[in-house]
């Protein structure tokens, strides 16, 4: 449990519950997180800064990081082989430079406002993202070979500039299966997407 605290460099494995639970202005940083029984990493509802950095999080039994609260920034963290979502966040903040793969569910399950920044999710078994629950902005994110589609979009209006859908961060073609594009009955003036790779389709101009 961190409340207020830096917590850098530890291992947590094989706990009946989460891996590490952190409150308030807390840096997590370094921290290898796995074969709990619960979240690798969860962030509670406090709503004061918390600092996550290049945590690594994989093989536990529910998500990798369960993020809510707000003032939150979650960069160069990896999520792996997790029984729930790579990364689940209701917290409001950034998640830069995350990778999230090979998870049972989503890659990134974002509800509330969020801004995601060069993120990647393969190889999850539901989608690469999934956004729910007001507006998001995606830049240079990529979503690819994720078995059930790249992003299922629940949520009003979000913007997704440069980066790529079935491509990876190389740009080198990696298909998602089903659609790389599900709007959950919605229409596609519900997405705007900027300077970006759709599948085998080019950024215009």
């Amino acid at each position: 449990y961190a409340l207020g605290v830096a917590v850098s460099s530890s291992l947590s494995v094989g706990n009946a519950s989460n891996g590490l639970f952190a409150e308030g202005r807390a840096v997590l940083a370094g921290n290898r997180l796995y074969a709990n029984g619960g979240n690798g990493l969860q962030r509670g509802g406090w709503n004061t800064g918390t600092l996550i950095l290049r945590n690594t999080s994989h093989g536990n039994a529910l998500d990798g990081f369960n993020l809510s609260g707000a003032a939150l920034l979650l960069e160069s963290n990896t999520a792996y082989g997790n029984g729930g979502d790579g990364v689940d966040s209701s917290a409001r903040g950034l998640l830069a430079g995350n990778v999230s793969s090979s998870n049972t569910g989503n890659g990134f399950r974002l509800s509330g406002p969020h801004e995601a920044a060069s993120n990647q999710a393969y190889g999850n078994l539901d989608r690469g993202f999934r956004l729910l629950n007001g507006s998001h902005t995606l830049v240079d994110n990529h979503s690819y070979a994720n078995p059930n589609g790249g992003l299922l979009v629940q949520s009003a209006s979000p913007t997704w500039s440069g980066g790529a859908l079935g491509r990876d961060a190389a740009l080198a073609p990696a298909p998602n299966g089903g659609a790389d594009l599900d709007l959950a009955g919605g229409t596609v003036e519900r997405v705007t997407f900027r300077d970006a790779w759709f599948g085998a389709v080019a950024p215009a101009g």
